[in-house]
């Protein structure tokens, strides 16, 4: 049988999804976990046709979750345009500093730092 290639249409997205290929029997939000830190900047493999900034080949972070699709064994995400924050050339590499909350990537400024401490205060969480 014949592989169907994915073209999307208008401006829609496909990204390159890497499965956790982990040996280990891992719970499903383990493995959803570990898959989400391999895929935090998907490579774009293909484009729709009204698609004006991201192009093939790039790397993109996505400001909201886009889907999976499975087909014929493979498992590709999809976006529109307009959930794309930042495009990259490269892969970026990602590291966890104190500024970071976790190795998800996620930065503390000042302000969100505060706005924490504050929500903690009110909520009496600590």
């Amino acid at each position: 049988m014949k592989k169907s290639k994915f073209v999307p249409v208008g401006t829609g997205i496909l990204l390159e999804w890497i499965k956790s290929d982990s040996k280990l029997i891992l719970s499903p939000e383990i493995r959803q976990m570990m898959e989400m830190d391999a895929n935090r900047t998907p490579k774009v493999i293909a484009v729709g046709p009204q698609c004006k900034e991201v192009k093939e080949g790039k790397y993109v972070l996505l400001n909201s979750g886009g889907k999976l699709l499975e087909f014929n064994g493979m498992t590709v995400g999809f976006c529109k345009e307009h959930q794309v924050d930042i495009i990259y050339d490269e892969k970026p590499e990602f590291q966890t500093t104190p500024l970071m909350s976790n190795g998800s990537g996620e930065i503390k400024t000042e302000k969100t730092e505060k706005r924490i401490i504050e929500s903690n205060n009110k909520y009496n969480i600590h």
